[in-house]
């Protein structure tokens, strides 16, 4: 039934095309590769070198360190291609992570971290834009929803595969193995096929990113939904960086779960991450009305953020699996920013997006630290409690865009 279903919404007719079959492929590998080294080991080493203080500090450290890096990937990206920018970061990241495997020291460890995480930063624009080029526009939607369900699939079994490496082998083998895979996903994006077609060629770097740059921003400048969709991420990635950082401490120090419980809760986490993605494409391709989705999507996520934040464990769990699965609504962003957006411009326009959101979170983990002092708690009703002023926002864009 499942299979049947799938191949109506044309999820199978997907990997007909080469770019998304090596895209996805990897995708998944890549995941599969630091999906637990970033998820789990990392921030739990930060937790116990110096505590929440330390993880709040380590995440604001990230976004004022790394703001410019999606728009600098993004405008890269509109002017020399996006199979370009998407082979540099992935070999740098294999470089990174054969340091980390050699290195020993927490502090250094943490840093090559910081460079890894810029590296996935800096290329995701162009793996947006590389993505959503290679399908027909009618299944932009899809497209984005099977590279989640990808992601989500191999991260669930990164957890498992490193979770069983890191508790029975040195940590170095984890990065060493990381490494290997990082190499295969390398091979496979040499043989993807770039899909920007340039209009002219800049004789001079520097000139062509800078040409590129300031022609993108003055085709957002000129159409008010876009400006007022990057307040939004603005204003959402500034509250919910006040709680992101503190989940797993929560879980455990507030709510008393054992390790494996929250490692069995993650996972559920990720079935409904899964079983969204594959529903919540097709409505995106269907609807074709990206904006009231992502209302419907803020005004569940209201009351559930609240009720993680103040229910009981098993009620609290419960809605920490909800927000997960309506969290995928998100993906109607993805199409329309393709919608309403042209190719020579789209890379930027993905990379303004996750700059906007890197920019606005860098207050927002210290303002964590200092409400996880006042309680734990709090941490998590504060962002819940500013939901409506987003939807509020939201409506503003909608309406500018009929008009426009």
């Amino acid at each position: 039934m499942l299979i049947s279903r799938l191949r109506e919404s044309a999820y199978f007719a997907l990997f007909k095309c080469h770019n998304v079959r090596t895209l996805i492929i990897a995708d998944f590998i890549e995941t599969l590769a630091v999906a637990c080294l970033f998820g789990y080991y990392l921030k739990m080493l930060m937790y116990d070198m110096g505590g929440a203080e330390l993880l709040g500090i380590y995440s604001t450290l990230s976004n004022t360190l790394l703001w410019f890096t999606p728009m600098l990937g993004g405008t890269f990206s509109d002017a020399f291609g996006r199979k370009k920018m998407i082979l540099a970061c992935v070999l740098f990241g294999v470089l990174d992570l054969v340091m980390l495997a050699a290195i020993r020291f927490h502090t250094a460890k943490v840093i090559l971290a910081l460079l890894l995480q810029a590296s996935f930063i800096i290329a995701s624009p162009a793996r947006a834009a590389l993505l959503s080029e290679s399908v027909p526009p009618e299944h932009v939607g899809r497209a984005f929803s099977l590279q989640l369900f990808i992601e989500n699939i191999s991260s669930m079994v990164s957890y498992m595969v490193f979770g069983y490496i890191l508790s029975t082998a040195d940590v170095y083998m984890a990065f060493i193995a990381s490494g290997l895979l990082f190499s295969t996903s390398l091979i496979l994006y040499m043989y993807t096929h770039e899909t920007l077609k340039r209009k002219m060629t800049q004789p001079n770097f520097f000139s062509a990113l800078l040409k590129t740059f300031i022609k993108g921003i003055k085709f957002v400048g000129k159409r008010a939904h876009l400006l007022l969709l990057l307040v939004y991420f603005a204003f959402d990635g500034f509250t919910s960086s006040i709680a992101a950082p503190f989940t797993p401490a929560f879980l455990g120090e507030t709510l008393f779960l054992s390790t494996m419980e929250i490692s069995m809760l993650y996972t559920i986490c990720g079935i409904a991450v899964i079983i969204g993605v594959l529903l919540i494409g097709i409505v995106v391709d269907k609807l074709r009305k990206s904006l009231i989705l992502l209302i419907t999507k803020d005004a569940f996520a209201f009351p559930l953020l609240l009720a993680f934040a103040l229910a009981p464990p098993l009620m609290a769990a419960a809605s920490m699996v909800a927000l997960a699965f309506i969290e995928q609504f998100s993906i109607g962003v993805n199409r329309y920013v393709v919608e309403k957006t042209e190719s020579e411009h789209r890379s930027l326009v993905f990379g303004l997006i996750n700059t906007v959101k890197q920019i606005s979170g860098i207050p927002g983990p210290l303002m964590g630290i200092l409400l996880w002092k006042i309680s734990p708690r709090i941490v998590f009703v504060t962002p819940a409690v500013t939901i409506p002023l987003g939807i509020i926002i939201l409506l503003m864009a909608l309406r500018l865009d009929k008009t426009s």
